[in-house]
């Protein structure tokens, strides 16, 4: 590995100063290796990441998965989430004080002293609350990746969460913090997002540029990928980017390579024509339908897994829920999990879920082949190597007089993928499709995905897409800029 000066400082701040450190840098800076190196074996380090492949990537878990049923208590009602500023603040600002309350209650501290693991009756600890305690309060260092996909509420969580739980009013209950991201690439998908850099708690935090690509294999691709990370391509980068222009591939060579669209629809309708071309060259085929389930009854959110409910009655997607709000409950599922996944022998898809992750290296994004089609699921043999045979995942989310469920294969096809889906993966082709890219920092994540501009074909493509969001620009140059010496 070669030597990086910037991940050497970051690395003793860490260990040696003890600091909150913010890593931030392009794709390709070697931030999976910074984190290697910070873990390098310490079971005191947690790594936490905001999406699946990353998790993957880095060897930890989601951060939805760390902090178990408390991430559910910040999903706001799509009431909350068209209400006014100040009553989402409201709102949230009474959730966290429900989750330091009730953190506070548990003694998680105490918990881990072995005197105190089981109780005078002989009873042990219940699993989640050890599982609280083994996670929020035994590691001494947090690490979490992909931060450009955070928001703030849910750093705000982890801040009240490691408070509470470690009975500490330090910030981060004095655990050491590493965020590690790129502010360049697309920022979260949820409602209230802006960028970390502008939060409160940000000040908390020493930042560290990372600019030494590790990822990118000859000067052109590092120099193209830095100046479209600012918004600010060059003559000569433009004109290389405009050397990448041609057709939509198909067939043979659009097998081999990645393609990414800025929109759904667009991967969708792609996706599509891409198995209805393949269709005739396998036979087996079978469709999988959903299934919804609804079940009334309280659930805090707190300490239940709704995950772990068996519903009784499991129904077709068309069947009308005897509730408003819980048919309003399964129709905010099926938004995200499809009606129908028609798959067969050949099938290009990608894992939806990240329930195979700990073991075999899938998470929710990993890419592979379907190689058996069955009545219960399909086998799938994963791009990293793994074969795994993959039946119904149960997603949840509940309404106010209960939980409610949706029952599905958690794979997707995925001859095409989007920008955001793209986040984390490093490919050796890619086929941009740049048609309806309006968004800051769109090209900069798809282009970025690549090791080398010989592995790009631009399809469509203006420079009016070069484009990175002004905030985040203004906030990196700052960094960039040495301080001025005071004259004595």
């Amino acid at each position: 590995m070669v030597a990086d000066a910037a991940q050497d400082a970051v690395v003793r701040a860490i260990r040696d100063e003890r600091v909150n450190v913010a890593a931030i840098g392009p794709a390709g800076a070697g931030k999976s290796r910074l984190i290697e190196r910070v873990k390098n074996g310490d079971d005191g380090v947690v790594v936490v990441a905001t999406t699946g492949v990353a998790a993957s990537n880095v060897g930890g878990l989601t951060i939805h998965d760390w902090l178990g049923p408390l991430a559910r208590r910040i999903d706001e009602p799509p009431a909350i989430r068209a209400s006014s500023a100040a009553a989402r603040e409201q709102w949230l600002s009474e959730r966290l004080e429900q989750v330091r309350d009730a953190l506070r209650a548990y003694n998680l501290p105490r918990l881990l002293a072995s005197e105190f693991a089981v109780s005078k009756a002989g009873r042990r600890a219940p699993a989640w609350k050890r599982r609280l305690a083994a996670r929020l309060v035994q590691p001494h260092t947090v690490v979490i990746d992909e931060v450009s996909m955070m928001n703030e509420r849910l750093l705000r969580l982890v801040d009240t969460s490691l408070r509470a739980a470690n009975r500490s009013s330090v910030s981060f209950g004095g655990k050491v913090m590493l965020l590690v991201g790129d502010f360049g690439q697309l920022p979260s998908v949820e409602p209230w997002h802006r960028p970390l850099f502008e939060s409160s708690l940000w000040s908390h935090f020493r930042p560290h540029l990372l600019l030494r690509s590790h990822r990118h294999s000859d000067a052109a691709t590092v120099r193209a990928c830095m100046e479209v990370w600012l918004g600010r391509a060059s003559a000569s980068t433009l004109s290389a980017l405009r050397g990448l222009e041609g057709p939509a591939s198909r067939g043979a060579a659009a097998a081999k390579t990645c393609k990414i669209f800025p929109l759904r629809r667009l991967v969708a309708a792609e996706n599509t024509t891409a198995e209805s071309e393949r269709v005739g060259e396998s036979t087996g085929g079978r469709s999988y339908i959903a299934r919804v389930a609804f079940e009334k009854g309280e659930d805090d959110g707190l300490v239940g897994e709704p995950g772990h409910r068996a519903f009784d009655t499991w129904r077709s997607p068309a069947f009308v829920v005897p509730d408003v709000e819980a048919q309003r409950a399964v129709e905010r599922l099926l938004q995200r999990v499809p009606r129908k996944v028609e798959l067969s022998p050949g099938s290009r898809v990608a894992m939806r879920c990240n329930r195979h992750r700990a073991d075999t290296g899938v998470a929710n994004g990993t890419q592979g082949v379907v190689v058996r089609v069955e009545e219960e699921g399909v086998t799938v043999r994963f791009d990293n190597g793994a074969t795994l045979d993959v039946s119904d995942h149960v997603w949840m989310d509940r309404y106010n007089g209960g939980v409610v469920g949706v029952k599905q294969l958690p794979l997707a096809l995925a001859h095409a993928v989007t920008v955001h889906a793209s986040q984390g993966c490093t490919l050796d082709a890619v086929e941009i499709h740049c048609a309806k890219m309006w968004e800051a920092g769109h090209f900069y994540t798809a282009l970025s995905r690549c090791r080398s501009l010989e592995g790009v074909r631009l399809v469509g493509f203006d420079e009016s897409v070069v484009r990175a969001d002004p905030a985040f620009v203004r906030y990196v140059t700052r960094l960039m800029t040495p301080p001025k010496r005071k004259r004595v």
